[in-house]
């Protein structure tokens, strides 16, 4: 951020009297300022300009940019440069909950991983339907956001019929629950974050990921030496590196072509996941996935035979009433019902283009 020193600006003045240019951080810059936290960053500028020729303009800006002043009239020059250093302040702030966002979703990989390395399949499974509820008691901590008796009533008969339908071997010791204990809290938290920073930031689901994703990226390079048995052991030692390492392991066409698919789904799964929570919100984003593995669980019964005994049929049908009334409730709640209570999806859409679209 750059201000211009006073004697070039007083010549710019000179030259062009009664202009005011600013370019400034629209999503962030008054996060932090309760009157004006919803207003457009970029809405009159008449305001600033002592002949009042700058036209009103609505741009949706960067939550990082830089900020350069000139007025010629002294309390004016204070004025934004106060602004200036709001904008700092505000920038700073973004920067923090950036890193937040990135630490928590290294943890949610990590601790994914680490679950399934050490768990069963059974009990990783049935680790990952308790999200849901921990969502539930971790958004009511966090943010105060409060759930209605009959929502906890249809996400408790969700998670029983996943749980019923596919959850079969159960083998855990001390050392895997504490993992995957903590793959459930981290996970639940990498999910409200990313409905609650979209907010907080005034930022579209891109812009989160574009801010957050290089940072996850160098500590991910980071820990993955760390973690993993690199072989670089071997490597100091001039002997081959084991083909279970980093660096030894085979990388065949098939492994590459593999390695590039999974990164490619891996972009499209944490897009699509800040695409739905900024729509919906991270309860619902949850009731969504049981529902995938409610039709997984079906179509493997249909389309390739899977055995379908009591206890899998009756949690089907338990999981598919479940996410009926919750779907029932919230449509309710849409329609002015209120009978679901809780938070509030937010828009994808720039402050200003949905400050500009609610006027219209």
């Amino acid at each position: 951020h750059h201000f211009i020193h006073e004697d070039e600006e007083r010549r710019w003045q000179q030259q062009q009297p009664g202009v005011c240019v600013i370019t400034a951080a629209e999503q962030s810059v008054d996060a932090d300022d309760p009157v004006r936290h919803n207003e457009p960053r970029i809405s009159d500028r008449r305001r600033f300009s002592k002949q009042g020729g700058v036209p009103d303009v609505r741009i949706p800006l960067p939550h990082h940019a830089h900020v350069h002043t000139h007025a010629r009239d002294g309390n004016h020059d204070a004025h934004l440069r106060d602004e200036g250093h709001r904008i700092l302040r505000a920038e700073a702030h973004t920067s923090k909950q950036d890193v937040d966002a990135a630490l928590a979703f290294v943890g949610y990989v990590v601790f994914g991983n680490w679950s399934l390395d050490v768990n069963s399949v059974g009990f990783y499974q049935l680790a990952k339907i308790l999200v849901a509820p921990t969502v539930v008691l971790m958004q009511y901590f966090l943010h105060g956001v409060t759930q209605s008796t009959r929502v906890k009533l249809a996400v408790a008969l969700l998670c029983v019929g996943v749980a019923a339908a596919s959850v079969s071997d159960v083998s855990v010791t001390t050392y895997g629950f504490s993992v995957a204990f903590g793959c459930v809290v981290i996970t639940a938290l990498y999910q409200i974050w990313a409905g609650s920073k979209q907010k907080e930031l005034h930022a579209s689901s891109m812009q989160l990921l574009h801010e957050y994703t290089p940072i996850a990226f160098v500590t991910m390079l980071v820990l993955i030496p760390l973690l993993e048995p690199s072989g670089m052991g071997d490597v100091m030692s001039g002997s081959i590196p084991s083909e279970k390492t980093v660096l030894g392991f085979p990388l065949t066409f098939g492994c590459m072509m593999a390695i590039f698919c999974s990164t490619v789904l891996g972009v499209l799964v944490s897009l699509s996941t800040f695409l739905f929570i900024g729509v919906t919100s991270t309860l619902t984003y949850n009731v969504a996935g049981h529902l995938k593995t409610v039709l997984i669980l079906a179509g493997g019964v249909v389309l390739y035979g899977d055995d379908l005994n009591s206890k899998k049929a009756l949690g089907l049908v338990m999981a598919m009433a479940g996410i009926v009334y919750y779907t029932h409730l919230k449509i309710a709640e849409k329609s002015g019902g209120g009978g679901g209570g809780g938070e509030k999806p937010e828009s994808l859409l720039p402050v200003s283009l949905k400050a500009t679209t609610e006027k219209k």
